[in-house]
């Protein structure tokens, strides 16, 4: 993409004619001389137990890969919490400072690589 299409593109997203979360890693590793595409829509948040989220693509990939990561069973991971999906839009604390909150799905739109991650994580 030569550089007048790279500032029109970027004009566009500023004129919000476009889905920013949508398109944002297409326009910006574009920018940097190679394109990749991470749809997040249908990633989904799941509460694993009552400390913890995981973004996954369903509550099973959820599941193992908190297993797998942690090296637990499912009784000391998940003991008698129900896991279930959470809404997108429910706001955590972002900062340790607790000084600024984000939705879960802004996490996800920001840090999702196309593998499970932990969105967050509390103390009970």
């Amino acid at each position: 993409m030569n550089n007048r299409k790279q500032a029109l593109e970027a004009a566009r997203i500023l004129n919000g004619n476009v889905d920013v979360t949508k398109e944002m890693y297409e326009v910006s590793f574009s920018m940097a001389g190679f394109q990749v595409v991470q749809e997040t829509k249908d990633v989904k948040v799941f509460e694993v137990n009552e400390c913890e989220a995981v973004a996954a693509h369903t509550l099973e990939e959820a599941k193992t890969w908190y297993l797998q990561e942690y090296e637990m069973d499912e009784l000391d991971a998940f003991y008698d919490h129900k896991a279930q999906e959470i809404s997108k839009e429910k706001l955590v604390w972002y900062d340790e400072e607790r000084t600024r909150k984000v939705s879960v799905g802004e996490i996800v739109d920001l840090h999702w690589n196309g593998k499970p991650f932990v969105v967050y994580s509390t103390e009970v």
